[in-house]
This record gives structure tokens, C-alpha cells and sequence, in this order.
């Protein structure tokens, strides 16, 4: 079985303007707030193919995810490969809404092992995780809008 996440939020910029939040992978505990350190371990000029690793931390438990970028649209999507103790595939998303504003969704599908508990892990970090994601998506909401102030109507 497989742990399926959806979260989304409303970014007041381009879709340009929030790929490069995206893109810049050791950047990202700025407002991914679980993720404590972000390594890249093996950089790709085309950037599919490349490797990193995250050291997140949820309450007390901490795990080092291994992930490997598998697709990318410019602009559109980043696909990623979990390679660690949780597998599975993670997606950001980015859709334009209305001129100078995307939606961006963030999806993650994570398979836990038996050892962890199989279904029943997923149905707990479910609950803990959407909750998760979709604080970090407001955090990065937030600092966007703080570094790239829209002019007044």
C-alpha cells in the first residue's frame, strides 16, 4: 500500500519566480522546517540524475532520505526518486492561476516497509505528515511574498 499527500498552496509571483525557490535544493530547510540539512551528493548539469540527501527531523525521530531527481518540466514539475528507509516518488507542481500568481502542489506517494509497521505507519504519519507539508508550503508562501513584495494595486 502506498501513502498518498497532496498538499497545495496560492503563491503570489510567477511560476518562474517560485522554480527558483524549487531549484535550490540546500535552500529548502529555509521553509521546509523538518528538513534539518539538505546535501547535495551528486550534482547533474541537466539536474536529473542528481542526488541528495536530507536529514529530517519529526519530534524526536530523525532520518537521512536519500532522493534522486527522475523528471523535470521547467517551470512545471520535479519529480523525485526516495531511495532511503521510506520509498516511494515525490512531485512539486507548479500551475499558473491568474497572471502573477501559481498554485504550487506538493505530492508525495511513500511506501513504508513491513519493519516499520507497513500500512499502519502510513496511516499515523498520514495524519502527521499532510499537517507537515502543508505548514512548509505556507512557510514558503510567506517567505516569497516577504522577498518578492507585489506593488500596490
Amino acid at each position: 500500500m502506498t501513502l498518498r499527500i497532496v498538499s497545495g498552496v496560492e503563491v503570489a509571483v510567477t511560476k518562474e519566480v517560485l522554480w527558483s525557490y524549487l531549484i535550490d535544493f540546500e535552500d529548502q530547510p529555509r521553509w521546509m522546517k523538518d528538513a534539518v540539512e539538505i546535501r547535495v551528493k551528486e550534482r547533474k548539469d541537466e539536474i536529473v540524475g542528481t542526488v541528495f540527501e536530507t536529514l529530517t527531523k519529526v519530534g524526536p525521530l530523525k532520518t537521512l532520505d536519500v532522493m534522486r531527481i527522475v523528471n523535470i518540466i521547467e517551470y512545471r514539475m520535479i519529480e523525485i526518486e526516495h531511495r532511503g528507509l521510506i520509498g516511494g516518488r515525490g512531485f512539486f507542481e507548479v500551475h499558473d492561476f491568474t497572471p502573477g500568481n501559481c498554485l504550487f502542489y506538493w505530492i508525495e506517494e511513500l511506501d513504508f516497509p513491513w519493519y516499520l509497521g507497513g500500512p499502519i505507519a502510513e496511516q499515523s504519519a498520514g495524519l502527521v505528515l499532510r499537517k507537515i507539508f502543508q505548514r512548509d508550503l505556507n512557510n514558503l508562501r510567506d517567505l516569497v511574498a516577504k522577498e518578492n513584495p507585489q506593488p500596490a494595486k
